[in-house]
């Protein structure tokens, strides 16, 4: 039906249709399909066509790129006729539909096997590739031809029903998100196949001034949003992240993408190049962008071993080599593809949805398995808690054994020393008071004794005390150790004792080995103050302030040199003591006196 195809570039847009009627056959470039390169600006077609019907011929004319076509037709008789022309520049006429745009029909008065000369002009923005497709029908072919197509559509759009029932139903019963992702993405990939294809046609044309082949990505960017927000999902990536970069929201880029577009679509419609091309090639970085986005969400996915990625990768992978075959063979390369893009991504779409179906499938199994692995582990640890709180109980149970145990054997030495040891040393105080108070050469010798004694003796009492005590509340010990002082200094005023008693709470409790490590250190501090210290003054202060107990002893005499002191092993038994209740001494020693302080951690 065609006999030859001819181009001419005019770049510039320098000629008319009178002076490409008037060019020489040398000068226009016989090809095999239509394409100019990049800088085209401009482009004329010239082809001769011979019908071999007697109906007239169907011109169809799918257009790819925003450019403009006019169309004029030339008879035997030189007459010419000119049709209407299609293109992006023509949105504010009345009645015109862009988004009939990619296919244009025109029906030519080509029949009884006549031969006719159609020339076209397409013209497009410089720097951007000029394709069009021409093909002529005649009418049973097209219908046949539609026919098959809408059928074609027909099965997809049945099948995207289907799916979109499926999610929708599953999101309502389920209550999550993943599935409206899903459901919004395929819908909005799925009217942009539709809007591109010509079906724009039945829209009302209300909706025409809002979509044309510049917006229609509007639908491409958000399909691609939602495709982020469900891959998220899919791959089970946590929210929060402690990465920064899985924490940046889809939404950004759509934002920003939409954005582009906007721009892109201003200045086309208002000729300025310049800013055409910058929103343009900045919608593209930020495509590069969400490339690079959502491959950390597959990385993210792959180092945690998450295997659903593969038919994730592998579905997305089917429109990815849709779109960059659609973009290298047609968008840089300007090559005529055998099967149209329209179809190629309806098939990859397709695919693209079984593949995501089997793999929300594998993925389902896949958390399945995860959530009964976690379940065993959680009545594995379960049973671990239980049989180690069970070992708890019996330790306790050992352990307040033995400190009943222990506790009735302190109890059993106190009243052994009460009634044996005790005893005795009460009798020989006696004794040792009747010889004292007889005229005996050695009266001060046997009062020194009795004072030994009776010291011997009140300190077995207060151990007797401590022993006898399963637990000492501080406000106890503070009552024992103010009477065991006020015991030590009954017979003498020389030097003063001070005593200071802060917060003695009933709350606090001391264990028995406590209070007697506190006692002895008390008592082993004021006996090297007495012996050594030619102190006036001697203070003691418990200060109980949880969690902490201090214990503060100081007098007022001449000190000592701790590094060179005659009483080292008394010291060092001091910070042993201190040692064993957990605790630390302080001890600071100069010409105003020595102080010593015991500090050690007690519990309500």
């Amino acid at each position: 039906m065609v006999k030859q195809i001819f181009q001419f570039s005019d770049a510039n847009s320098l000629y008319t249709l009178p002076d490409i009627l008037a060019l020489s056959k040398k000068e226009w470039k016989e090809v095999s399909a239509i394409n100019f390169d990049n800088n085209s600006g401009s482009g004329w077609v010239y082809i001769k066509v011979k019908s071999k019907t007697t109906q007239p011929l169907l011109m169809e004319l799918q257009t790819p790129f925003i450019d403009t076509l006019n169309i004029w037709l030339i008879d035997k008789a030189s007459k010419i006729h000119e049709f209407p022309a299609t293109g992006f520049s023509h949105l504010s006429k009345i009645n015109y539909n862009p988004l009939k745009h990619r296919y244009f029909l025109t029906e030519l008065p080509i029949k009884n096997y006549q031969t006719f000369d159609v020339i076209i002009q397409g013209n497009n923005s410089a720097g951007f590739p000029m394709k069009y497709f021409v093909k002529f029908w005649n009418q049973p072919e097209f219908i046949h031809y539609s026919n098959e197509s809408n059928w074609r559509w027909a099965l997809f759009i049945g099948m995207i029903l289907t799916v979109l029932f499926v999610s929708l139903a599953a999101y309502l019963i389920q209550k999550k998100r993943i599935y409206y992702y899903f459901a919004a993405y395929v819908t909005c990939f799925s009217v942009y196949a539709l809007l591109i294809d010509g079906w724009g046609i039945y829209l009302e044309p209300s909706f025409y001034k809002y979509y044309n082949p510049i917006q229609n990505p509007h639908l491409l960017n958000l399909g691609i949003c939602y495709y982020l927000l469900f891959s998220r999902k899919f791959l089970v990536i946590p929210s929060p992240s402690p990465k920064w970069w899985l924490r940046i929201s889809p939404w950004w880029f759509f934002a920003g993408i939409a954005g582009y577009i906007m721009l892109t679509n201003y200045d086309y419609s208002n000729s300025n190049d310049i800013l055409y091309r910058t929103g343009y090639w900045s919608g593209i970085l930020m495509l590069i962008s969400i490339s690079l986005l959502w491959g950390s969400y597959l990385r993210d996915a792959f180092q945690r071993k998450f295997r659903p990625v593969w038919l994730l990768l592998f579905s997305e992978a089917l429109v990815i080599v849709f779109f960059l075959t659609n973009i290298n063979s047609v968008n840089l390369n300007e090559a005529n593809l055998p099967i149209s893009d329209i179809l190629l991504l309806r098939i990859a779409l397709t695919a693209q949805v079984l593949l995501i179906a089997i793999g929300w499938i594998f993925r389902q199994q896949v958390i399945r398995d995860a959530q009964e692995k976690l379940t065993v582990l959680h009545v594995e640890q379960q049973k671990a808690f239980w049989d180690t709180e069970r070992e708890l109980k019996d330790l306790k149970i050992s352990s307040l054994r033995i400190s009943n145990e222990l506790h009735g054997q302190r109890e059993h030495l106190a009243r052994e020393l009460h009634d044996g040891i005790g005893s005795q040393l009460t009798h020989i105080i006696s004794r040792l008071d009747i010889l004292s108070i007889s005229d005996n050469s050695q009266q001060k010798q046997l009062k020194q004794l009795r004072d030994f004694t009776r010291d011997i003796n009140q300190n077995l009492r207060e151990t007797i005390w401590i022993l006898s005590k399963k637990e000492v509340t501080c406000s106890q010990f503070a009552l024992r150790l103010h009477g065991f002082l006020q015991n030590l200094w009954e017979d003498q005023k020389y030097p003063q004792l001070k005593w200071h008693c802060s917060n003695p709470a009933e709350n606090i409790i001391l264990s028995p080995e406590v209070a007697v490590h506190l006692m002895r250190l008390t008592q082993e501090a004021i006996a090297n103050i007495i012996k050594h210290a030619q102190a006036d003054e001697i203070e003691v202060e418990l200060r109980i302030n949880p969690p902490q107990l201090k214990l503060v002893i100081k007098d007022n005499g001449i000190g000592f040199d701790t590094e060179k002191s005659s009483y080292g092993f008394g010291l060092e038994n001091m910070r042993k003591r201190a040692a064993e209740m957990e605790g630390i001494i302080d001890l600071r020693s100069g010409n105003l006196g020595t102080e010593i302080q015991v500090i050690i951690p007690v519990t309500t």
